[in-house]
Formats: C-alpha cells, sequence, structure tokens
C-alpha cells in the first residue's frame, strides 16, 4: 500500500529512486544530480573569472590615467582616478612639483585643490607646465618695485632763457609704474590682483 502511494502522481525515475532506496538503503544515488552540480560550480567559476577579468582590466585603465592636484602646499600630479571608491583609494602620488599653491592666482589655486583630471601623462605634465609659467608671472608681479614716492622738485630757476622768457616752474620727471598684469605664452592675462597669497 505505500508502494502504491509513493508511485501515484509522481515520474517513474523518481518513484524508481524512491523504491530503491527503502529496498536499498545504503546504495549511492546521486549520480542523476552530479552533472547539474557540475554545471552550477562550472558556471559559478566562469562568472568569478569574468568579474575578476573586469576588476583587473579597470585597475589597469585606472593606472593609464592622470591628474593634477594639490599635495600638501604643492602642486602635485596623481596616478589614477581623482574620485575613490569607499575606502579603496584609487590614485598614488606620480611626482610632486616645486610650485607653491600660494604662487598661482586664486582661481587655479581652487581648481588644483579640486584636481583637474587629464588625458594622460603627457596632458598632466603640460598642465603643470602652465601652472610653473603662472606662479612664475605672480611671482614676478608680487616681487615688483613699488611706485616710488614724488620727491620735492627744485625751485623754479628765474634765470631768464635765450628766447627772453622767464622758465616755468621745473615739472618732476615720470616714474615708471610697476606692471600690474602680463601675459604668459598661451595668452592668459595674469593680473597681480589674481595672484593669492593663501597657504
Amino acid at each position: 500500500m505505500a508502494l502504491n502511494r509513493i508511485a501515484v502522481g509522481t515520474k517513474p525515475a523518481v518513484a524508481r529512486i524512491i523504491l530503491d532506496q527503502k529496498s536499498h538503503p545504503d546504495a549511492d544515488y546521486g549520480d542523476e544530480h552530479e552533472p547539474h552540480l557540475v554545471r552550477r560550480f562550472v558556471l559559478l567559476v566562469l562568472v568569478l573569472l569574468v568579474i575578476a577579468g573586469a576588476v583587473f582590466g579597470a585597475y589597469r585603465w585606472s593606472r593609464t590615467q592622470y591628474y593634477v592636484g594639490a599635495q600638501g602646499s604643492n602642486v602635485a600630479i596623481f596616478r589614477g582616478l581623482t574620485q575613490d571608491v569607499g575606502p579603496v583609494r584609487t590614485s598614488t602620488l606620480y611626482r610632486q612639483e616645486q610650485i607653491a599653491l600660494r604662487d598661482l592666482p586664486t582661481y587655479q589655486q581652487e581648481q588644483v585643490r579640486a584636481d583637474i583630471a587629464t588625458d594622460g601623462l603627457p596632458d598632466a605634465e603640460k598642465l603643470v607646465a602652465q601652472l610653473k609659467e603662472q606662479a612664475d608671472a605672480c611671482r614676478a608681479l608680487a616681487t615688483a618695485a613699488p611706485p616710488p614716492s614724488p620727491s620735492p622738485s627744485p625751485s623754479p630757476s628765474t634765470t631768464p632763457s635765450p628766447t627772453g622768457s622767464a622758465a616755468g616752474p621745473a615739472s618732476p620727471s615720470p616714474t615708471p609704474t610697476p606692471a600690474t598684469s602680463t601675459t604668459i605664452s598661451d595668452g592668459t592675462v595674469i593680473d597681480a590682483n589674481d595672484c593669492g597669497t593663501q597657504p
């Protein structure tokens, strides 16, 4: 009677396994399920390999990326991405430059602190050269001599001139004023008021 209840409504192969298990309890009947387990295992390994390959490819690609940013109080070139992924740092210092942030125009200081993405190492080096030129221009404008204070002029001479008229008061000679702006090689005008002195 128990055999009839097991066999009713089940597939013949399943019923055969159930009947065989009751008559031979020590026999191994896992052979029919092994192909499914092997396929699942192979599929899992393939998925893990694809994920590992994608992660490795993304890592290799990120090593070809460069950006310009701040390292302490100086400009630096970094290798990697400007953004970190959670706790994972995605960039490393490639080279620190001898360009102080305080020597740059204020707007450039802000951009460097926020990181400037580039199209590769040559582009990053070109940008650093431009920043150096801007910093040099700002330093030159900052060290330009302040205008001299006007000196008292000598008293007017009353000696008659050859034409017979009296000479008027001597006018002070014009004094050069320091440059308040300069133009660098790429055509950018650097104004002394834009040059920052922020730490």
